[in-house]
């Protein structure tokens, strides 16, 4: 299995960058609206906003104690492959047919994070 932890500006750019990715497709539904469905290629796992302890306890009206929590940067994504999709080209001066490497990796390089202690991980 090959995992990407993804970190985007918005849910709109997640959506828009995994769309032109063919990750996720726009389905139409019968009331006309439309909805975003993983293609299969990968396993999406939609994280959203990320909350974490601040460190900071407050107190409620009814004198109970809470931890503050502090929005991360960002709206997060998981995706699990199977495999990466291979592509394939001619070769210009043998015609034969030549494997190329997925481009996927490179395309999601400006998105993909390491964090030290995933919030959410796969089963």
């Amino acid at each position: 299995m090959i995992d990407y932890y993804l970190k985007f500006a918005s849910k709109q750019e997640a959506e828009t960058v995994l769309t032109k990715l063919n990750i996720l497709a726009e389905t139409s539904q019968e009331d006309g609206s439309v909805l975003l469905v993983p293609t299969g290629l990968a396993s999406v796992d939609f994280v959203g906003t990320i909350y974490k302890p601040t460190g900071v306890t407050l107190k409620s009206e009814d004198d109970m104690e809470y931890p503050e929590f502090k929005a991360l940067d960002g709206y997060h994504v998981n995706l699990r492959f199977a495999y990466l999709p291979s592509v394939y080209a001619v070769d210009a001066e043998t015609g034969e047919s030549v494997e190329l490497p997925s481009t996927i990796p490179d395309n999601l390089a400006p998105y993909i994070v390491e964090p030290a202690s995933p919030s959410r991980v796969w089963a």
